[in-house]
């Protein structure tokens, strides 16, 4: 949810969140179809907290009880992990070898969404 949030994925619904069942029982799935949606909608599909913009840090502070984190310290390191591995966009674009002009669209996106989710 956290990423999602960080990278404008505003297309999070419940058919991008699978459980895989193998031997040693049910386990989230890898992470897949998470795609900014720059500068279109920026509601969630799946709704976050009572607001309709786009969640910052305290919505997601006050999200957590719905995750069984009970401790607010223990939410903001996630937060901080998400926040600084998303940080790093424009490295990662450049290994993947985005394209400038799709990195220099996104990567605006990103960073404002980076700005109401800091720490």
């Amino acid at each position: 949810m956290v990423f999602n949030i960080m990278i404008g994925n505003t297309d999070d619904h419940l058919k991008n969140f699978i459980m895989l069942h193998d031997y040693n029982g049910w386990r989230l799935s890898p992470a897949f179809d998470m795609v900014p949606n720059i500068g279109f909608n920026q509601e969630h599909v799946l709704r976050i907290g009572i607001q309709t913009r786009p969640p910052n840090t305290e919505t997601l502070l006050t999200e957590i009880k719905h995750f069984g984190i009970k401790r607010r310290q223990h939410a903001m390191g996630i937060i901080e992990e998400v926040h600084v591995a998303v940080s790093k966009w424009p490295e990662i674009f450049s290994n993947y070898n985005v394209p400038e002009k799709d990195a220099e669209r996104l990567g605006k996106d990103i960073g404002q969404r980076l700005k109401i989710t800091s720490y």
